[in-house]
């Protein structure tokens, strides 16, 4: 339970990089 807990949190942190990372992306075209 507890590690499904800590791969969820990096799953959250994974997305909202890669979100960034596109976010910045459009922004810098």
């Amino acid at each position: 339970m507890n590690k499904n807990k800590k791969t969820q949190i990096i799953f959250k942190f994974i997305t909202i990089v890669i979100s960034s990372l596109i976010l910045t992306n459009c922004a810098s075209e």
